[in-house]
C-alpha cells in the first residue's frame, strides 16, 4: 500500500492536533508558528524568511503522464486532476507551494494538457511535453528546468501531502530530498540509499541492503543544484534515455551537492498511481492534512494566494 496506509497513527495525538489547528485557522493573529506531530506549520503572512541567499522562490510541478493505472478511478483525465476534498490534487498543490512563498510555479503538461490548463489557469505557466507517451520525468524536467532561475520545489504531482513539510523543507535550506523509512519495499517504489543523513542515490533498482526509505516526489534544490541537474538531464533525455526518471539528474546532482534527507516516516501523505491509493488519499490522509489547507484557504481574504503567474 502507498504513503498514508503505512504510518502508524497516534489518534489522540492527531485530534489534539486538529484542534490546535482549527483554533488557530479561527483566530491566526494569536500564533506565529505551531507544531504539528513533528512538523511545523508556519503562519502564512510571516512564512520563513528566505535563506541561502534566495531571492524568489520557484515551484515546478510534472504532470505530463497519462495516469493510466487511474483510469478505472478518475476516467479519460491526467491525474493532477483527481479529486481529494472537493479540490483538484494539482490545486492542493499549488495551495502548498505558495504557502511556502513560492511566487512563481512551472507545469509541465502533456496528457490532457488542455484540461490541465483550464483547471489551473493564471495560477502557473505551463511547459508543453508533446513526447509525454515516449518519455518519463527525466525529460519533462529537460524541458522545464531552464524556466528554474533560483531555489524551487520540484513535485511529482501525484502526491499529497501536508503543506507544512515544505516550510520545514525551507527550514533546512539547500537541497532536500523527503523520504518515508518505513517505505521502499516494493519494486514499483522510488527507493533511496542514505549516509549520516545524506542522499547518496535513489532509484527504483536499489539493492535492499542500501534502501533507507522510499522517495516521496517531493524536493527541494537550490540554484547550483538545479545547474547540475539541467546539465545532467540534457545529457541523458535523448532518445536511449528517453524513458529515464528525473531521479537520474538529482543522483548527478548529489554526487556533487549535499542533499539532505527528510525523513517524514508517521506523517500522512501519499503517492496516487492507483485507485486504491485514491481511496487513501481521500478516507485516511486527507482528514490529517485537510486543516493545513483550512488555514491556507483563510488567508485568502488577506491577499495570500492572489497573484498571476509571471508571462
Amino acid at each position: 500500500m502507498r504513503g498514508g496506509e503505512r504510518y502508524a497513527g497516534d489518534e489522540k495525538a492527531d485530534a489534539e492536533a486538529r484542534r490546535e489547528l482549527e483554533l488557530a485557522a479561527a483566530s491566526p493573529d494569536s500564533w506565529e508558528t505551531i507544531r504539528c506531530r513533528g512538523y511545523r506549520l508556519l503562519r502564512l503572512e510571516h512564512a520563513l524568511p528566505a535563506v541561502d541567499g534566495v531571492g524568489e522562490m520557484f515551484g515546478l510541478i510534472l504532470a505530463a503522464g497519462n495516469g493510466s493505472r487511474l483510469a478505472g478511478a478518475i476516467g479519460p483525465r491526467s491525474k493532477c486532476l483527481a479529486d481529494v476534498g472537493g479540490r483538484p490534487l494539482i490545486s492542493l498543490q499549488i495551495d502548498a507551494l505558495v504557502a511556502a512563498e513560492v511566487r512563481s510555479v512551472v507545469v509541465v503538461v502533456g496528457y490532457g494538457a488542455d484540461e490541465v490548463r483550464a483547471t489551473v489557469g493564471g495560477r502557473a505557466r505551463f511547459v508543453e511535453n508533446d513526447r509525454f507517451a515516449e518519455t518519463n520525468s527525466l525529460y519533462s524536467f529537460h524541458l522545464a528546468g531552464g524556466t528554474l532561475d533560483d531555489d524551487a520545489f520540484i513535485l511529482n504531482c501525484d502526491v499529497l501531502f501536508p503543506p507544512s513539510l515544505l516550510g520545514e523543507m525551507n527550514a533546512l535550506g539547500g537541497c532536500v530530498v523527503a523520504f518515508d523509512s518505513g517505505s521502499g519495499g516494493d519494486d514499483e517504489h522510488m527507493k533511496v540509499q542514505i549516509d549520516a543523513g545524506r542522499l547518496v542515490r535513489m532509484g527504483k533498482d536499489l539493492q535492499a541492503h542500501d534502501v533507507a526509505g522510499e522517495n516521496l516526489g517531493v524536493i527541494r534544490v537550490n540554484r547550483v543544484g538545479i545547474e547540475t541537474m539541467r546539465r545532467t538531464a540534457a545529457v541523458l533525455s535523448g532518445s536511449a534515455s528517453s524513458q529515464a526518471w528525473m531521479a537520474e539528474a538529482v543522483n548527478g546532482a548529489a554526487a556533487d551537492h549535499v542533499f539532505r534527507a527528510l525523513d517524514v516516516a508517521g506523517r500522512p501523505w501519499t503517492e496516487i498511481d492507483f485507485p486504491e491509493d485514491l481511496a487513501v488519499a481521500r478516507v485516511r490522509v486527507w482528514p490529517r492534512v485537510a486543516s493545513e489547507f483550512d488555514v491556507i484557504d483563510s488567508q485568502r481574504g488577506e491577499g495570500i494566494d492572489v497573484w498571476a503567474a509571471d508571462g
